[in-house]
């Protein structure tokens, strides 16, 4: 959810703008009719988004009360070699044992021109759902996606250094509140507030006074890929 009053805000906040724009360019580039996959779909949140470029939009994800299409694993994917044009896989990766086979079915159903967007963690508070098993950093990710034969185009920060600070802050104070039915009532005016700050100090931070420091402390990421021939 991307309204201020959620703890993850600082990281959907961005995120949910950088996909809009990748549905933008893609819209340019003339992608209708695409078949699309979104692994890990939960209750499909960004379908909205990809409307206007699906033929076809396919949620994989493991829970059965998700509005999944297809109940799978994401490590062994059930369709066609090079069926797919673009492929969603938002805060998955980070909750999968084995992240390298992930990406190595990304690679093999992806179409020779398919693009693969991938949202993953950086620095943030451990939080097993069902597990959490991975933290990356952006040439950690060019790394893994090159052993799985993905080519980065992009690799985007979910927030710079002092929203992920913020966010980090806002997550373990949520946490400890709920702990407390007589301390529940701080968040919500607390977690509105910072998230205010948070984000206005890290657009002058990030945006204005050190632009180059962007990658230093990252919550989240979203990376931009193409399947390499």
């Amino acid at each position: 959810n991307t309204s201020i009053i959620y703890a993850p805000y600082l990281v959907l906040k961005p995120l949910s703008k950088q996909l809009q724009t990748e549905v933008v360019q893609l819209e340019k580039q003339g992608r209708k009719n695409q078949i699309i996959v979104d692994i890990g779909c939960g209750q499909k949140p960004f379908r909205t988004y990809f409307s206007s470029l699906a033929s076809k939009y396919w949620g994989v994800d493991i829970d059965r009360s998700s509005l999944a299409d297809v109940i799978s694993s994401a490590h062994t994917l059930p369709f066609k070699d090079s069926s797919v044009d673009i492929v969603l896989c938002l805060q998955v990766l980070e909750h999968c044992e084995y992240p390298d086979r992930i990406l190595s079915e990304i690679h093999r159903i992806l179409h020779p021109d398919g693009i693969a967007l991938v949202s993953t963690h950086g620095t943030v508070v451990y939080h097993p759902v069902l597990e959490d098993y991975w933290r990356w950093t952006h040439k950690g990710l060019y790394v893994a996606f090159k052993s799985a034969g993905l080519e980065v185009t992009k690799v985007l920060p979910n927030g710079g250094p002092i929203a992920c600070l913020f966010f980090l802050g806002i997550t373990l104070f949520c946490m400890f509140t709920y702990q407390s039915r007589w301390l529940t009532w701080m968040r919500w005016f607390s977690v509105p507030f910072f998230n205010f700050v948070g984000d206005k100090l890290d657009s002058l931070f990030f945006g204005h006074i050190y632009p180059k420091s962007k990658f230093l402390l990252v919550a989240n990421y979203l990376v931009i890929s193409r399947k390499s021939l």
